[in-house]
């Protein structure tokens, strides 16, 4: 997808992040890390996040929280890779895992928000901070200050972000920034037969 010139952006690109981890990437993607060794992964985002911030191009990731078999430490290296990440031009939306009818992991259970550990909002907290780091140069290169709608946009996105600066300071503390637990009621989604 290419931007209007003004925007000095080349372009845009989506990367499935899913996971810091080395060992969840061996056990259930490790073609993604190919022609490399799923022990490469970090170091593999890292550069591609970089040689696509160095010739402009803007990145939107997911991270998935949840992995079949996660631990601790597989989400604590997902937040050291995000705040590796912070200063790149690019989104990080972090995701829950959801179990699906037909795929392989389908008989997993999908992750919910009562199932978070502190490591999971630390890792929440981190991609919302990043996210809020590159939201003030993301507006100002699309701002066309003779619009209403630049303007109205940029004025939202402000007070969203000063409203949202506690609680991301609880994520990243592996805090819940509320009491709220509720189970998702689409916890096993079926796939549609094509």
């Amino acid at each position: 997808m290419l931007f209007h010139a003004r925007s000095r952006l080349a372009g845009g690109a989506q990367t499935g992040i899913e996971t810091g981890s080395a060992r969840l990437i061996a056990a259930y993607m490790h073609g993604k890390a190919l022609p490399s060794s799923p022990d490469k992964w970090q170091e593999i985002m890292k550069q591609a996040f970089g040689i696509l911030d160095d010739n402009n191009w803007f990145n939107a990731a997911t991270v998935i929280n949840g992995l079949p078999g996660e631990t601790a430490d597989d989400v604590i290296k997902s937040v050291e890779l995000v705040d590796d990440l912070k200063g790149i031009s690019s989104l990080i939306v972090p995701m829950n895992f959801v179990s699906m009818r037909g795929t392989a992991l389908n008989s997993d259970e999908s992750f919910t928000m009562a199932k978070m550990t502190p490591e999971h909002w630390q890792l929440m907290g981190g991609c919302i901070d990043h996210n809020l780091t590159v939201m003030p140069k993301l507006l100002r290169r699309y701002r066309n200050t003779k619009s209403i709608n630049s303007w109205l946009l940029s004025a939202a996105a402000n007070y969203i972000a000063h409203a949202l600066k506690g609680y991301v300071k609880k994520m990243k503390r592996g805090e819940s920034p509320t009491e709220r637990r509720e189970v998702s009621k689409w916890i096993n989604p079926e796939l549609p037969n094509l």
